[in-house]
């Protein structure tokens, strides 16, 4: 209830930190959370120097950077000689974009980058003259619907009770009435379609209605004649090809002005960019999404690593276990959820819960025996805990 001051201990930045810093034995994970495919190229990664300044500047692993500011997360993998490795990056480059709404505050990797970055990391971990016999496994990138973070919160989020008075109020309301004339009127006038004007209509009705939503791909609306208003909002209800996002859940149906009892976010108040991936965004991920899963593909082949790479199609295994959700897995009942006790993402709905990872690790797993005909024992998934039950 009170928020507190966490121990130094906790701070994740090494200038201001100097216990951050790990000063323990060699390691062999070289994993860093957050972290997009080109990063873990680059020396400025690891460069303390740059905490706070330089959005490339990763604390996770400047935590652990053998020489921060010309060591890089790959060389220092490297430099460790395994016989053998497991490669999982790319998902973030297109996770990230989509998480934030598609709303510029995060990137979104082009495929040329990205062919770029893939091959050259792929090509040094597996071209090294001093380890020329190492083997590994590569995962791919998972289709953002797999993930409850954009399934828990429908598009329809908005209910009224049939009579609730105040579905006349908002519909009557001089701001709706004004609105909606103004797309008749501008459709009227062939400044967009009679399509776009509906769709753009704004109605509210007893049951599940759309949440109220800003879309940029609208055509904007500016600059009109007389009798129109200079400028209109580009503004509809969310459909069902929309995706709200889990955070969306926290704010919508409260006010954006506290002071205000009409400015009720996602009826009078249009939910942000941020916390929404509408149609069109949803496609330019997903089409980047299949993208970078058939570079991925690709590279392997192109770099002749056939023989020595297994590919894991996390990508498939998890649209599987939405497919089949709920399911039962070694004797134990899972959804593809956050729900306890069943669900095996954790409560940030994109991240694995240890029950979850487990399942993927399994996926790995299965990858690796396929390929090199090893006998690795899989993960019993009950062994694993997934999200407790409320106390």
């Amino acid at each position: 209830p009170t928020p507190t001051v966490s121990d130094l201990g906790a701070v994740p930045v090494p200038p201001v930190n100097p216990g951050f810093i790990y000063s323990g034995p060699p390691i062999n994970n070289f994993s860093v959370p957050g972290i997009l495919l080109g990063q873990a190229l680059i020396p400025q990664t690891g460069d303390r120097s740059l905490a706070g300044i330089d959005p490339r500047f990763n604390p996770f692993y400047g935590r652990f950077a053998s020489n921060p500011g010309t060591s890089t997360m790959l060389g220092d993998a490297i430099a460790a000689k395994g016989s053998f490795f497991l490669f999982w990056l790319g998902s973030n480059d297109v996770l990230l974009y989509a998480v934030t709404g598609a709303s510029g505050q995060a990137p979104l990797t082009s495929e040329a980058d990205f062919a770029f970055q893939y091959g050259a990391a792929l090509g040094l971990m597996t071209n090294d003259p001093d380890n020329p016999d190492v083997q590994g496994v590569v995962g791919n990138v998972p289709d953002i619907t797999s993930l409850p973070y954009f399934n828990l919160v429908p598009w329809n989020s908005i209910v009224f009770e049939e009579g609730d008075p105040l579905i006349d109020f908002i519909n009557n309301s001089a701001e709706v009435q004004g609105y909606n004339a103004a797309m008749a009127a501008a459709a009227n006038f062939g400044l967009i379609s009679q399509e776009e004007a509906a769709l753009r209509t704004i109605q509210f009705a007893a049951g599940g209605n759309g949440i109220l939503v800003e879309d940029e791909s609208l055509t904007p609306l500016t600059g009109l004649p007389a009798p129109l208003p200079p400028s209109l909002p580009n503004l509809r209800q969310a459909n069902e090809n929309d995706l709200i996002s889990l955070v969306a859940g926290a704010i919508l149906g409260t006010l954006a002005d506290p002071n205000n009892p009409l400015s009720v976010i996602g009826v009078a108040v249009p939910l942000s960019d941020e916390f929404t991936l509408l149609a069109d965004e949803l496609a330019l991920v997903q089409s980047r999404t299949d993208a970078f899963n058939t570079i991925i593909n690709n590279t392997i082949s192109n770099l002749g690593l056939n023989d020595r790479v297994a590919l894991a199609d996390i990508n498939q295994a998890y649209k599987d276990l939405v497919a089949d959700s709920p399911t039962a897995i070694d004797g134990v009942a899972v959804t593809s959820s956050i729900v306890p006790p069943t669900g095996i993402f954790s409560e940030d709905g994109v991240h694995p819960n240890s029950r979850g990872y487990a399942i993927t690790a399994n996926v790995f797993i299965e990858a690796i025996n396929g390929k090199f005909g090893a006998n690795v024992i899989k993960a019993n998934i009950g062994l694993y805990p997934g999200n407790g039950l409320p106390q």
